[in-house]
């Protein structure tokens, strides 16, 4: 009885310590290795594998397609602020290792991704803007997705395999000039393995599309517009009342009746204010009779 006992035990424990040697890496996942808590090795390929039990546990990582919202502004030449904004789609990369070959994506956060893209595409496009106009970037938006496309996705962007010496000045027009060459590599990076651009090395990531969906002024950039607007307009009421002024003053009327006729003609809202301080309400009915029959 206690042999059998004995044998009993030995068997669940085996079974035990085998159930924990081996595992299964679900379809479109990969796992990462980690022992005592650190990670090591390369990451791990679906399907059945063996560990050491109790040793080593496996993280496992989605390869599933991530969606990150993008934001980021510049200053361009001409000192207008531009905002771009976009979605950017990736999955991790189980291929791309670090030069201890642990995988680099398993190290990353979305956030870390995310502020690390918006930093290279601001520092990309904040050094176009010491070249290029506000309304060169606003006018040109398909040949800026394709730049942007190129270098987050391509270890060589087409611009630099034409031209390793192009200058910053001529990349809206190569990329408006070639712009079925540039999507045709794009196209094909996703079946080239060994592709990877440095953003996708620096984050164990594979970029699948970077969609632009805005380019467009900052909101301080269009508030300043509005100011520069309402002041136009009030340069422009302000020469009207000074030109209304001088006609009326051309009719015996005294400066400041001539200013009050102006601001009634501009504005019928301020003759009652005009009547009520001034007293000269028949006289400046009078003024604007005159006025309105020379027209």
């Amino acid at each position: 009885m206690i042999e059998i006992l004995l044998v009993l035990t030995i068997v669940v424990g085996m079974l035990w310590i085998l159930s924990n040697a081996i595992f299964k890496i679900p379809a479109y996942h990969y796992g990462v290795l980690e022992r005592f808590g650190e990670r090591i090795g390369n990451a791990i390929e679906e399907g059945l594998r063996v560990k050491i039990p109790f040793i080593n546990e496996i993280e496992l990582i989605s390869l599933e397609l991530g969606e990150l919202d993008i934001q980021t502004s510049f200053t361009m030449s001409d000192k207008l602020q531009l905002i771009v904004r976009g979605s950017l789609q990736y999955r991790p990369d189980p291929k791309i290792v670090d030069n201890e070959g642990k995988n680099v994506f398993i190290t990353m956060s979305e956030d870390i991704i995310k502020s690390g893209i918006e930093d290279a595409i601001q520092s990309l496009l904040g050094g176009l803007g010491g070249v290029y106009k506000a309304d060169d970037f606003i006018g040109n938006r398909q040949a800026l997705a394709d730049l942007l496309n190129a270098i987050l996705r391509l270890a060589i962007p087409p611009h630099l395999k034409d031209d390793p010496n192009v200058e910053a000045k001529e990349l809206i027009k190569f990329y408006n000039n070639n712009w079925r060459l540039v999507r045709n590599q794009i196209n094909q990076e996703r079946h080239q393995e060994n592709d990877y651009s440095p953003i996708e090395k620096r984050y164990g990531i594979d970029v699948e599309a970077f969609a632009l969906s805005q380019v467009d002024f900052s909101e301080e950039t269009k508030k300043s517009f509005e100011k520069e607007k309402q002041a136009e307009a009030r340069g422009r009421a302000f020469n009207t009342k000074i030109e209304m002024a001088k006609k009326v003053i051309a009719l015996g009327a005294s400066p400041q009746v001539a200013l009050n006729a102006a601001d009634v003609s501009l504005d019928s809202d301020v003759k009652k204010n005009v009547v009520s301080v001034e007293g000269e309400a028949g006289v400046i009915g009078g003024i604007l009779a005159n006025l309105k029959g020379g027209k």
